[in-house]
């Protein structure tokens, strides 16, 4: 006998809750999500986006590697420029140096002969000033007596010859070479006396200065000489060469500001001396009056 099959039951489809877009399976929830056309439409905007911005990062990276680039080559142009400048100053600062060298090499050069020729003129001044004080060594000069209006030699010698009598020199040491006063417009211009010989010129000033210690309240003066006017004290020294002639007044400043007791010439010399029986000092130079002040 003929088996008879019965075919199973089909299931109810209205017992089945499916979902109309699913096909498969209820089990994946997110299935639904991704085949949802708006989310796939976002997602691909998405990815579009991203690779249009990596593309535009690209394009900003290139750019700015592009303006590095150009930097670097500026950079470099500067660079090769101050380097070429640098050399230039260099060989501009060894030429200076070079210049500077020789300038200090002719400057010391200049000095080094500055100082002979310094050397040459003070030893040349002191030839003159000797050969100077060599053609004086036999004249004196005196001071304060009144000249008198249309005065000729002649009056000079009767003056000094009134000198010699009231400090009784000798006759014989009287021999006058020449007698005169000097330029200088004063009421009472020296009087320049040159004698024959230094002997003769040595003996008045002794004489003189003999006169005046033993006359010590009365010293030789105008009086004596019977001229007429005020009382005048007449001095009676060398006849000393200019550059003497100073050093003779700085040595006089000097004695009296420092106390010096002795201050003299004696053949065209300048002596200075601080006390009796103190060292004597020889004024040769400006130089020496420095010292003696230096040394105080």
């Amino acid at each position: 006998m003929p088996l008879k099959r019965t075919p199973p039951k089909s299931p109810n489809v209205a017992t089945l809750d499916v979902h109309p877009l699913q096909t498969h399976s209820q089990s994946d929830p997110s299935l639904s999500v991704t085949n949802n056309p708006e989310t796939i439409i976002t997602k691909t905007m998405q990815r579009v986006k991203r690779k249009r911005d990596r593309s535009a990062d690209q394009s900003e990276l290139d750019d700015f590697k592009n303006t590095i680039m150009d930097i670097l080559k500026e950079l470099q142009s500067t660079v090769s420029e101050i380097k070429e400048q640098n050399v230039k100053l260099q060989e501009s600062v060894d030429f200076t140096a070079h210049k500077y060298d020789e300038i200090l090499t002719k400057m010391k050069q200049m000095e080094e002969a500055r100082r002979e020729d310094k050397a040459y003129i003070i030893s040349l001044e002191n030839k003159i000033d000797k050969l100077e004080q060599q053609s004086r060594a036999t004249s004196v000069e005196i001071r304060n007596i009144p000249k008198r209006s249309g005065e000729t030699k002649q009056d000079l010698l009767h003056t000094l010859n009134n000198i010699f009598k009231v400090i009784k020199l000798p006759p014989q040491e009287t021999d006058v070479k020449d007698i005169f006063r000097n330029h200088k417009k004063t009421s009472t211009p020296t009087m320049i006396v040159e004698f024959g010989t230094v002997k003769n010129k040595e003996s008045l000033l002794r004489h003189i200065k003999k006169f005046n210690k033993e006359n010590c309240n009365n010293k030789l003066n105008t009086e004596h000489l019977s001229i007429q006017g005020p009382k005048l004290p007449i001095y009676c020294s060398e006849n000393l060469s200019s550059k003497t002639k100073r050093l003779f007044f700085l040595a006089r400043e000097l004695a009296s500001q420092e106390k010096y007791k002795f201050c003299w010439t004696t053949h065209g010399k300048v002596y200075l001396r601080k006390d009796e029986g103190s060292p004597l000092c020889r004024i040769e130079s400006e130089g020496d009056i420095s010292k003696l002040r230096v040394q105080k």
